[in-house]
């Protein structure tokens, strides 16, 4: 896997997180 796709899913990954986990506050862009 290419470093840029992984960065992407990276970030992906975070927002959903955050989405689903708003109170932990660890997603990179609110």
């Amino acid at each position: 896997m290419d470093l840029p796709l992984r960065s992407c899913v990276i970030v992906i990954i975070f927002r959903l997180v955050d989405g689903v986990f708003p109170h932990l506050g660890i997603g990179p862009v609110r």
